[in-house]
């Protein structure tokens, strides 16, 4: 055991740091001047005497904290940790007017509730002013004029004073940030890496093409200019410190600023930073100017895909892309991960690159070669600093970069079965006029995802929205993130498409109920409805907002199939979605429509997609209601009733939870006495083990018309739905209305 007291000629310090940065601090740290350094997880041991510990304060660029430590014991009792921590001489430390604060980090101790731990310090700390001043000192946990932090593995405690006050990497010159900002000291470990103090001695440029905050460039500046980081720093720990030396202190900061001074008028490069986001860059050039490192660094608003910025050879280019975990969905975020590899293909010949990649799909995402990757942590995310020379030898064919023209081996057989499946329907689908269609489900087992094309009235242009089936859990993730990978260069090559034309979703099956529902996986393909046609009439998609697009594909025929059955009778479409099937029977001459959803959003998009054909007589009713509760107070009869219910709800705004293989036969029995004499019911649904209900078999007239209802383009997948016509049996001799 010890205590700390002045006439310690060496001190023992402990410096906290992000976790893969200890072998760089250790490097630091060494460079400084101090002793006996110990590398440990997440932080780095040294000994110094109180300038050493200044030092480093000032000039470490990698650590988090500085902590003086106070003293080492032994400790695996609560009475132990009391009777240590008193006694301390705590009235030669800090003043009882100073506020302070305490956090307490236990591994395999003989606790593991670090509040308590950190209130019995805080305990005999003040009984120990009280006792020996008759006052005691006040907690302030936001801003303390010091932070008291113990450590204790098994019994070996530690109780240090943190000389810093805030985090380091806190240097004084951010004060507004971008949506997702990059810690300095994560900064100033990215660009040694990379190689800056090297280029720099030569003149060299930095450049950001998604600069943000410009944390990387200001951090580049002081290394250019060899500038402590600490120097405009306004608070520290140790200012509080009885046993602080100012004069020492003053020293350290006026040698500091004699290096800036040389560091400038030895600099010869320049620095530039791009952004898109004119308010972020905002941002970036009041922390320019905070730092004073503005003569040296360019700013200008322009998207990575229109920057034209030739980069002057042996520049470093230095990115932190935003990246799906922390800003935007993973497939937006590939694809600029895509636009940065287009743009280091066409600007950046001849200099160097390092960004930071949560993965390696997402680093391949650029089309060029990673030569050296380094583990950090972003937070709680790890990372890799992923470094190339940019030269043409180093790039390939990406699924996410701009021009595209040929695909590599592993691709061509999916390539070949679309091909197959488009020829295949070639003719069917220029006679039956179709420009909405699937092409691809799951056909080979690699390859697990279904994908439909959407073709744009205004322009023919076409849009592919893929759904990626969850694969099996033995099946690594590396390995469905490169089959996906594939399946995209495979639709931007064969029909020369952008990323922006191909919305991804991912289908996973619920835990309980095993049935695939949708969920949004988020594109770069821009969420905005454009109108398609199908049969001659008109609807509004959306394949990127929503979980499903607005028109089922493979409702296709069914909805044929109610125009055909509407003409002059009254309709109800039921569970409407967004009233598809209810614009088939306008379009037939139905005497009157009756349209119900409980979704505003759904029932909304019907009026549209009904105002898109001209329907827009009071004819034709919109219901916003519980369809199950709507059912049971109906008194009207319908000719034509279109029932096509999710397969499983348990909606907040529904009164009950729905299941439709266990309540469709109550349902559709009750639904029945609104049918009328001589009416057809058609009732679909997508539970791909549905059973019909025995009993209503046995009351009503049931036809179990699923294959009749499948267009060629789903012939593959004979269950993607469901559908059954019924009829009241005294009337199922006769022809259909």
């Amino acid at each position: 055991m010890h205590e700390l007291e002045q006439h310690h000629p060496l001190l023992n310090y402990f410096a906290p740091c992000p976790k893969g940065l200890e072998d760089l601090l250790t490097e630091e740290l060494n460079q400084l001047g101090v002793h006996n350094i110990k590398q440990t997880i997440a932080g780095v041991h040294f000994s110094s005497d109180l300038e050493g510990g200044y030092r480093v304060c000032l000039w470490s660029r990698l650590a988090s904290r500085i902590l003086l430590e106070l003293m080492h014991f032994n400790c695996a009792s609560n009475d132990t940790l009391y009777d240590e921590v008193y006694a301390i001489d705590w009235c030669n430390i800090f003043l009882v007017k100073n506020t302070f604060a305490i956090s307490s980090s236990l591994k395999q101790a003989w606790s593991n509730h670090s509040g308590f731990v950190s209130q019995k310090i805080k305990d005999a700390l003040v009984d120990k002013f009280r006792d020996e001043t008759g006052a005691r000192p006040s907690v302030n946990r936001d801003k303390p004029d010091l932070r008291i932090n113990f450590f204790c593995h098994k019994t070996s405690a530690q109780i240090y004073l943190d000389l810093s006050g805030n985090s380091l990497h806190q240097r004084g010159y951010r004060t507004a940030t971008g949506q997702a900002p990059l810690k300095e000291n994560l900064a100033a470990a990215m660009l040694i890496r990379a190689g800056w103090p090297e280029l720099l001695k030569s003149g060299k440029d930095l450049i950001d093409p998604m600069c943000g905050s410009a944390t990387l460039l200001v951090e580049g500046a002081f290394m250019a200019w060899d500038q402590a980081p600490g120097l405009i720093r306004k608070r520290w720990g140790f200012k509080s410190w009885k046993q602080h030396d100012e004069n020492l202190w003053q020293q350290l900061i006026t040698e500091a600023e004699q290096k800036l001074n040389q560091g400038r008028q030895r600099f010869q490069g320049e620095m530039f930073g791009f952004d898109k986001n004119p308010s972020v860059l905002e941002n970036a050039e009041d922390n320019i100017r905070r730092a004073g490192v503005a003569e040296i660094i360019t700013l200008k608003q322009t998207a990575i895909e229109q920057n034209n910025f030739q980069a002057p050879e042996n520049s470093l280019i230095i990115v932190n892309p935003p990246y799906g975990e922390r800003l935007e969905e993973r497939h937006a975020a590939l694809s600029i991960y895509g636009m940065m590899g287009d743009w280091l293909k066409a600007n950046a010949l001849g200099s160097r690159v390092a960004y930071l990649s949560p993965d390696r799909d997402m680093s391949r995402a650029t089309g060029i070669r990673v030569e050296r990757f380094y583990h950090f942590y972003n937070g709680q995310i790890p990372v890799e600093l992923c470094c190339s020379e940019v030269v043409a030898d180093n790039f390939y064919s990406s699924s996410y970069s701009e021009n595209l023209q040929t695909l590599p081996d592993d691709a061509e057989q999916l390539a070949n079965r679309i091909r197959k499946n488009i020829k295949k329907m070639a003719k069917w689908l220029k006679k039956e006029n179709i420009s909405c269609y699937r092409i691809y489900d799951a056909d080979l087992p690699e390859f697990n995802v279904a994908i439909d094309c959407y073709t744009k009235i205004e322009n023919n242009k076409k849009y592919f929205h893929v759904q990626e089936y969850e694969a099996p859990a033995s099946i690594p993730t590396t390995v469905t993130r490169k089959r996906l990978d594939r399946v995209l260069l495979t639709l931007r090559v064969l029909f020369e498409v952008e990323m922006q034309d191909i919305f991804l979703k991912q289908r996973r099956k619920q835990k309980q109920q095993h049935q695939y529902q949708p969920l949004e996986l988020k594109s770069d393909a821009i969420n905005k409805p454009f109108t398609v046609k199908e049969s001659n009439l008109k609807f509004e998609v959306n394949l990127g907002q929503y979980l499903d697009t607005g028109l089922f594909l493979d409702h296709r025929p069914v909805r044929q199939l109610i125009g055909k059955y509407c003409n002059g009778k009254s309709f109800l479409n039921l569970f409407s979605y967004t009233g598809t099937a209810t614009v088939y029977a306008a379009a037939a001459n139905a005497s009157s429509t009756t349209t119900v959803d409980l979704s505003n959003t759904y029932l909304q998009w019907s009026k549209r997609n009904m105002q898109l054909n001209g329907f827009t007589s009071e004819q034709h009713k919109f219901i916003k209601a519980d369809c199950l509760k709507w059912i049971e107070n109906n008194t009207e009869k319908y000719d034509v009733i279109f029932l096509d219910p999710p397969t499983f709800s348990n909606s907040k705004s529904m009164e009950t939870h729905w299941d439709v293989q266990k309540d469709h036969e109550i349902l559709i029995d009750f639904l029945m006495s609104s049918l009328t004499d001589n009416g057809v019911m058609l009732f679909s649904n997508n539970f791909r083990n549905f059973k019909m209900s025995k009993l209503l078999m046995d009351k009503y007239a049931v036809k179990d018309i699923s294959q009749q209802t499948l267009d060629l383009d789903f012939k593959r997948n004979q269950k993607i739905h469901h559908c059954f016509e019924l009829t009241h049996k005294l009337t199922a001799q006769t022809d259909n209305p």
